[in-house]
């Protein structure tokens, strides 16, 4: 028995040798890329009703995704993300450590994770079409050994238009009044 385990860790760990490495994730993320050959990959779009710099502050803002973001439970950062800066956050039961590898203010931030032996690389781009609407842009990849056998290409484009729908509810409610209480 002994020698069957040893076998099925051994090929876990070939298996995980065989996707890209962390570092060759946060390049593609750092050029505002993702993995095109990744066994799990999706995209979406929106035009949101808000000026840039309100969607761009509540996407950046990690700490309070929970408020917004449909089945994240909770995210450790050290503040706003930047470029470099390390977080961990809870979505659907599963724990992701992730790293912010781009951040262009106001217009891009990319980000690699991980969890488990998955490795995935977000990008998100904010564009104006006019002063008072946002189009978020968001793409994603995935990859792992034997990560398509548990999540498919339209789970994660259902998770993707659901973040965008939830980003733009989020930016299109009404502002709290100064000093109300």
């Amino acid at each position: 028995m002994n020698g069957r385990i040893f076998l099925a860790v051994l090929a876990c760990c070939l298996l995980a040798a065989c996707g890209p490495s962390d570092d060759a994730l946060a390049v593609l993320g750092g050029r505002g890329e993702i993995q095109q050959d990744a066994p799990v990959k999706a995209s979406s779009g929106i035009v949101i009703d808000a000026p840039p710099g309100r969607v761009w502050n509540i996407l950046v803002d990690a700490a309070n995704w929970p408020r917004w973001l449909q089945g994240v439970s909770h995210v450790t950062v050290g503040g706003a993300l930047g470029n470099g800066i390390p977080f961990e956050w809870n979505a659907g039961g599963t724990t992701i450590r992730s790293r912010v590898v781009l951040f262009v203010p106001d217009r891009t931030v990319a980000w690699t994770g991980k969890a488990s032996l998955a490795r995935a690389v977000h990008v998100l781009r904010l564009s104006a079409p006019d002063p008072g609407h946002t189009r978020v842009e968001s793409m994603e990849s995935m990859d792992g050994p034997l990560l398509s056998w548990f999540y498919s290409s339209s789970d994660l484009q259902a998770s993707e238009d659901q973040m965008l729908k939830n980003l733009k509810a989020a930016a299109e409610a009404p502002l709290p009044l100064q000093g109300a209480r």
